[in-house]
Parts: C-alpha cells; structure tokens; sequence
C-alpha cells in the first residue's frame, strides 16, 4: 500500500488509514469511501465526517475500492495482491486519466512518460478536460506540439513526490519553464494542486507516480495584487488595497486567501458608511483586513462549515452548500479559486464590513435592538446619541422591555432609562472590572459586579454579544437597567407584598442595619411566607426580639449577587449576616435559595438587592433557635 514509510506520516495517510478501518470488513487492503449522492465525487475521511454522512449538505454513501498500491484477484476476497507496476503512460487509464494518455500520445509526451525516469504526474481526469471552456480545449487539441504538450508538461515534476511529500504551502518546479505548483495538503485530508482536488492519490508507477486531479491546472505567474489588477471588475477593491497601503503586502508576502468583492458588492453600502470608512485609515485598515485570510483555503479544501483566521485574528464562517461556497454571514463566492504565486482569490458579492467599520448604532441595527431604537426614536434621542463619540451602548434584550414593571417606570421617566444605557466611554468586555463605576448619560453612576462566569452591570449581565465599533462599543444584556434611588430598607417599605415583612423588621429594631448597610443581598420573605405560618409560630418569633433579629439577619448576606450571576448549574454559596450557609442556584430560570424559590429577582437599591422569597429559609443544623423559631 502507498502509505509513508514508517515513522513518516500525513494528513492524507491518517485519514487513508481511518479508511482501511472502515472498509477491513470487506477484506483485506479495502478502503472506505463516501461518494456524494448522484456524482462521481468520493472522498476519504475523517472520523467526524464519516458520521456525519454529508459533503456541503449533500448526502453520501458508502462505497468499497481497493486501496491505493492493491488490486483484486480471482476467488480471493478483498484486494489481496499488490498492483503491477507499469510506466505512467500504462498506468493513466487505469488511475482514471486515459484522456491524459491520448493527449500524452498525441502532444509527443509518450517516450518521456513511457521510459525509465522518476516522475510525478497530476493527470487530469476526463472530467476535468470535458469541464475546460471549449474555446480553451479547442486551442489545446488543435495545437498539440506546443500548446498541449506545454499544458501537459506544467502537470509534471522531474522527482517522485508521494502524497506524504506534498507538504502544506510548498511549491514544486515544473517541467514547463521551472514555473511552481502550489500544494496544499490540509488536516482533514483534502490535497490541493494549484487548488485541484488529487482524487487518485498514489498511483504509482515503474517510472514515477501519478495523483489524479479534478481540473486541468493552469499557469501561475500573477500575485495577489496583479490578479485584483487585471481585474476591472474589482477597481473599488483596488483603490481600499492602495489607500490602506497594502499593495506591496499582496504584491509579495504571503500566502494568503484574499476575498475580493466586486465593485457591484461596494455598491450596495451606503454612500455615507462607505465614505466614512475610505475617510478612517484605522476602519480602512480594518475593512481590508476582513477580506485577508492568513492561510491559503482553495474552495475544495471545504467540506462543510468553518472558522478561518484574518490577518487581524477575527474568525470568519466559510461554508458549502452544495455547489453553493459561502463566506461570513451573506456574502457568496462569484468566482473561487484563482491561483496566484503568493496564495488565492475568491470574488465576493458582498462586502465584510468587520464590525470595527459600523458605528455602533449600525451594529444596534443589524443586532436586531429595533425596541431600544426605536425608543431612541420616541423620545428624541436619536440624534444625541449619533452625536456621542467613544461611548458604550447596553442593548438589552427585547423580552425585557415587555416586562410590566419596565414598561411602568419607561411611560414615566423614559429618557433617563435610555440614557442611563449609554456609558460615557468606550469600555471593552475585557475592561471591566468588579467594583467599578460606570458614569452614564443620564448622569447615573451605575456598579459593576464580577462573578465566576457573569459580568453584570446592575441586574443587567452581559451576554454573548460584544462589539467593537468604530465610535464605541455594544455589549448584549440581558435586562433593562432601572438604576437604584432607595436604599434597601426604603425598598422593602415600597413593596406591598413586604409589608408584613417591614413591620417585623422595625419591630427587630434592624431598619438602620439595612438601610445604610454598604452592601447587601436581602432574600426577603414575602406576605405569602408570612401567611404559611400558624399564629403559634409567629408567637414564638416575636417572644424574642434578639433572636427574631438574628432570624432576619439569617436572610441576608453582605456581598451583591443579582439574578445574572448565577449561571447554569452552578451554586453560588454565601454566608448569611447570621452564619447561616446559603446555597443559590437556578432551576429552569428560577432562582432558588436553600431550596426556597425566589418569586421576584433583583429588586435593585443604592446598597444592594432584594430577593422576593414565598418562604422562610430551612436553618442550618447548628443554628437551634431558628429551628425553634419555624417549628
């Protein structure tokens, strides 16, 4: 078999060996295969896309072939005897490339691929010459002494290079005037040749090798830049690649994968955004960068959906659809897989405008924050805040703004709710901090709490989203902020499910505690907690007022945690005023404490937050008195 000798290995030889596991049921020396539904398309692979049984959302099959270097033979099963050796002009037709043989014969190539030597030869299959433009194909056959025999000659190389030898961004010399080849050889097993897919890998022969390849490969002689420069489709592209100064880069250096919108991409953004961007150096650069992929990805490399790197270190979605290459979110591939010496180009019909070249309303917009907009809107404060420069734009979540109490305090005092989301400054995710304060436009200074696996800003936790604009920063939350204006006993004494509650803590004598407290979690036992008690318990709890204040303090913790910080299965643990251990944790988006639930979250006041609870805490072991108090 065709593998590496020992101790050399591949991409391609690993993802061969997971094929002979598969197919070993077969007999001896099998492959296992997956040919796309209604094509001639097989592929080896990896474990993961076996079990997927797809290639760019088409189905596959499983079909059996002797693995490279073995053949059958009679009344044996499997592919017991190794293939004969023959020169590579017998060896094509049987590696799927007899066109390449006549063609060979006819260009005058036979006493060079017939005889002793040691060649490697990427022969394209009869699909691949049938799948040339017909005024291309017809120049070749008509001229066979120069044209096609050059052809055929730039598909060679004057050594043997097996498969484990063609290595990731090399480049191979010819047979036609020393001009390169440019291999890829990727992880998940897919070789490239100048962005060819080898088909037929290892065919080997007395004189050479031959790899089977999906196109006729032609000449590479342009980079990056003379490719977009003798393009006058793409003269909008042209002109961002020299105003960043970036012409040298893919005049020279690489290789790289450039994504290259048509000037009728450019077209479809606005005039405004698109001068502001061409005005910036910075969101320039950046624009430029988007479209700069730091490693070669020819399109047939591409089996599903993926993430690839920019030169900026931004992630890019690349998928397949069936014939159907997509990049980012939108954009479509035109045209793929134009081979230059220094990496390749895919023309775009979209533009990836990064997020970095959006004003942060831009990114509000395509965020879907039509509610908080639109509320923008109403109360005539669009304009301001198109006006702000370096600023920071909480987006809650539009569920929230259904919320009856927001909706309550937003009929009342709108503009300083809105405003009271926009932060003064420009502030990464990664610039916040526990502790900190944030000064609003509406003159609020908001805290910053940090948990485990939450950054949360009031009741307001931020979410997956954060964006980076060109005029500031947009981080997702979860909440609307109503910024706090009571402190925590004030609080409680506003809430009319509180108020036997509040009349138990004045007669504790522990308002004062509560009201000036500097930081505070208060799970609060409702009307309803109250009422589950027998008029003999609540006897008991007023028999003693120290005890009863010790009980109350048992309630609460002297440390902020709102609703947000607890995220999935995680228990948050704290320890009560009292020493009373209480555990926090969510069930099905209900927060619980000790097992008690928690009917209203994060009743924000200007020294902490109050919990609504429908019961009364279970003690623990060592605290007695409760004990005695709730039984």
């Amino acid at each position: 078999m065709a593998f590496p000798p020992l101790g050399e290995s591949s991409a391609f030889s690993k993802v061969l060996r997971h094929s002979l596991i598969r197919g070993r049921a077969q007999g001896e020396n099998v492959c296992a295969l997956q040919r796309v539904q209604g094509t001639d398309q097989t592929y080896y692979t990896t474990c993961k896309q076996w079990h997927r049984r797809e290639v760019c959302g088409q189905p596959t099959v499983v079909t059996y072939e002797c693995c490279p270097g073995y053949t059958t033979a009679d009344g044996l099963s499997g592919c017991p005897v190794a293939a004969p050796l023959y020169t590579i002009y017998n060896t094509l037709p049987g590696a799927g490339a007899p066109r390449t043989r006549l063609y060979s014969k006819q260009a005058g190539l036979t006493p060079t691929i017939d005889k002793p030597g040691a060649y490697t030869m990427f022969a394209p299959s009869d699909m691949a010459w049938d799948a040339l433009p017909k005024a291309l194909h017809q120049s070749l056959v008509s001229n066979v002494n120069i044209e096609l025999l050059n052809t055929l000659h730039y598909h060679m190389l004057d050594h043997r290079y097996l498969s484990v030898a063609l290595t990731h961004g090399s480049a191979l010399k010819t047979l036609y005037q020393g001009l390169n080849l440019y291999i890829q050889h990727y992880p998940n097993g897919i070789i490239t040749v100048n962005c060819a897919r080898i088909t037929n890998t290892d065919q080997l022969a007395s004189n050479g090798v031959v790899h089977t390849i999906n196109r006729v490969l032609t000449t590479v002689s342009s980079s990056l830049f003379g490719l977009l420069d003798s393009d006058p489709n793409l003269e909008t592209f042209l002109t961002v690649v020299s105003l960043a100064g970036m012409e040298d880069v893919l005049d020279d250096d690489g290789p790289f994968t450039l994504l290259a919108p048509t000037d009728e991409a450019f077209s479809q953004i606005p005039r405004a955004t698109l001068d502001r961007i061409l005005a910036d150096p910075e969101t320039l650069r950046a624009l430029l960068n988007n479209h700069i992929l730091s490693a070669v990805r020819c399109s047939e490399a591409v089996l599903g959906v993926e993430e690839l790197s920019t030169i900026s270190g931004h992630q890019i979605p690349i998928s397949c659809q069936n014939a159907t290459l997509s990049i980012g979110l939108n954009a479509t591939v035109l045209r793929r897989d134009l081979v230059a010496t220094n990496g390749v180009v895919h023309i775009l019909d979209r533009v990836l405008i990064p997020d970095s070249a959006h004003t942060v309303i831009e990114l509000a917009e395509t965020q879907g924050a039509n509610s908080m907009l639109d509320a923008f809107k109403r109360a005539g404060l669009l304009e301001l805040l198109q006006a702000q420069q370096q600023y920071t734009l909480l987006v809650p979540d539009h569920s929230s703004f259904l919320d009856p109490t927001v909706q309550a305090v937003l009929e009342v005092n709108q503009e300083k709710v809105l405003l009271d989301h926009v932060i003064k400054q420009r502030l990464r995710r990664t610039q916040l901090h526990h502790g900190q304060i944030l000064e609003t436009l509406g003159g609020t200074k908001l805290r910053v709490f940090a948990y485990r696996k939450a950054m949360c800003i009031e009741n307001a936790c931020l979410g997956n989203v954060s964006l980076h604009a060109s005029d500031g920063e947009l981080h997702r939350v979860n909440s609307v902020i109503l910024a706090p204006t009571k402190n925590a006993f004030e609080m409680l004494a506003a809430e009319p499910q509180l108020t036997m509650l509040v009349s138990t803590l004045k007669t504790a004598g522990i308002t004062e505690e509560i009201a000036n407290k500097e930081r505070l979690t208060f799970f609060a036992p409702s009307n309803e907690a109250f009422a589950k008690m027998t008029p003999k318990r609540r006897r008991r709890m007023f028999a003693n007022r120290e005890d009863f204040a010790t009980l109350l303090r048992s309630h609460m913790a002297s440390k902020m945690l709102v609703s947000g910080g607890v995220v999935g299965r995680t228990t948050t643990m704290l320890t009560s005023l009292a020493g009373l251990k209480l555990r926090v944790n969510k069930r099905n988006n209900t927060l619980y404490v000790n097992d008690v639930r928690v009917t209203q979250a994060d009743l924000l006041a200007t020294n902490g937050v109050i919990h609504i609870t429908d019961a009364f805490l279970l003690p623990g072991r060592k605290l007695n008195i409760f004990k005695q108090l709730l039984s």
